[in-house]
């Protein structure tokens, strides 16, 4: 299984409705001429919160709605902290 496969295989099998990655479809062999999969390790993490803070309040309440209507990739505990984000 290639670096693509396995990429798309454990981001879209929590989906509700998960694409399959068919290599054999005429289509998906055009969209895989221009896609370049790989792998890298990494040596260490540095995190940095990006809750939107430099968008409009009204663009980060539509982002909090929209977080809010999922349950994947934590979106509830993100709402949160987008929400209390706000109330600085």
């Amino acid at each position: 299984m290639t670096a693509i496969e396995k990429t798309v295989k454990v981001y879209e099998s929590s989906l509700p409705h998960p694409w399959n990655m068919n290599a054999h479809d005429p289509f998906i062999d055009g969209l895989l001429n221009g896609i370049v999969g790989f792998e890298i390790s990494i040596n260490e993490i540095e995190e940095k919160w990006k809750l939107s803070q430099n968008r409009s309040i009204q663009r980060q309440h539509r982002v909090i709605h929209g977080l809010k209507t999922t349950n994947q990739y934590h979106s509830q505990e993100i709402a949160k902290m987008m929400e209390e984000n706000l109330k600085r």
